[in-house]
């Protein structure tokens, strides 16, 4: 979100407030080292003067943080956190006799809307970018947790409008740029949000449309994976990405992107047969892929 001031000062005194997550080792700033442009996480109003007050909030950007840093003369000052995300409602809820799973669930339904803002972005105070691959690996549990339908649907539009005519998904949907998100990230494992998400919308809303939007475009993807490959294994993208490394070298204990690639291969083929039953479809020919990758495999 952002912060709202009200504040009282001399005209032309110029408020700048910083955000971020951590705080400096003295506890006295904001410590932005965390965020890669600083200078967006910033918000500048210069005042009026009014002898009553004067109350602003920005409203072209949003910000991730934990702690605000006013600068600035003023002679007295409030400030509250706006908090704010695309309208997704809450559908379900979770509690348990466990306080700490309890806090768990808690800051993963904070880190669902934190980033959604119009779509999914994969943070809310560093790069603010609708990726794939985060998205698929967030799905079911935005859709389990949130009546996400509305976003979800207006996000297969983007997929629709990005698709190439081969069928390959580019790593930031809608792409910004001319090239770079159809050769960064590529591969099943992030071009695969192209048939997750339909896949869990529909399976936690009844709401079939998604599927019939999307439905000619997945089938495009699994035609773009069978020419990567003269046989049912995939071995191409970016792979196991982030894994864990006990020496902080990631390509040296990553999963082989073959094993990785495969299994998303197989698992978008199930979904698509369970579709494709579930809206009146053949699940045959889906159904005989993944057992062709099962035995290759």
């Amino acid at each position: 979100g952002w912060a709202r001031i009200n504040v009282e000062g001399k005209r032309g005194n110029e408020r700048v407030i910083k955000y971020s997550e951590n705080l400096t080792d003295d506890n006295k700033h904001v410590d932005q080292s965390s965020i890669t442009n600083g200078g967006t996480h910033k918000d500048q109003y210069i005042m009026e003067g009014n002898p009553d007050g004067e109350e602003w909030e920005q409203s072209f950007i949003y910000h991730g943080f934990r702690y605000v840093e006013i600068e600035g003369e003023y002679d007295e000052i409030t400030v509250d956190a706006v908090v704010a995300f695309t309208d997704m409602p809450l559908t379900s809820s979770f509690k348990c006799d466990n306080d700490v799973i309890n806090k768990i669930h808690h800051a993963c339904i904070n880190s669902i809307q934190t980033n959604c803002h119009d779509l999914m972005t994969d943070c809310p105070h560093r790069e603010q970018n609708f990726w794939t691959g985060d998205a698929a690996a967030s799905a079911e549990a935005i859709t389990m947790s949130f009546n996400a339908y509305n976003m979800l649907s207006e996000w297969a539009e983007h997929f629709k409008d990005s698709q190439l005519d081969d069928g390959q998904v580019p790593c930031i949907v809608p792409p910004f740029g001319l090239s770079w998100s159809y050769l960064f990230a590529t591969g099943p494992d992030w071009d695969s949000a192209i048939i997750h998400l339909p896949y869990y919308a529909y399976k936690y809303s009844g709401k079939r449309e998604i599927v019939d939007t999307l439905w000619e475009n997945m089938n495009r993807l699994l035609k773009y994976f069978e020419s990567r490959t003269e046989s049912r294994i995939l071995n191409f993208g970016l792979g196991d990405w982030a894994c864990f490394s006990k020496n902080e070298i990631m390509h040296e204990d990553m999963c082989p992107i073959e094993i990785s690639d495969t299994c998303f291969y197989r698992i978008d083929a199930l979904m698509m047969a369970e579709m494709a039953q579930a809206t009146g479809r053949d699940a045959a020919p889906y159904l005989v892929l993944a057992d062709e990758i099962k035995e290759e495999f």
